[in-house]
């Protein structure tokens, strides 16, 4: 199993690997929580920017 601080890749898909074939036990919870509170600071800042919405906008093709 690879460490969170050793490839934080492999890390991501070894944990979603565990978490879709149930084995809850086995996931790094620790770090997974880091991960999901990152993802929202991350898109908060982002929206606060404006950022997202024009990424969004691009993504859709939506006039900006």
């Amino acid at each position: 199993m690879t460490g969170y601080d050793e490839d934080v890749v492999a890390w991501a898909q070894e944990q979603a690997a565990l978490l879709r074939s149930g084995r809850i036990s086995e996931i790094d919870l620790a770090n997974i929580a880091e991960e999901i509170e990152d993802v929202g600071k991350s898109e908060k800042r982002d929206l606060a920017k404006g950022c997202l919405p024009d990424f969004y906008c691009h993504q859709f093709r939506v006039p900006v």
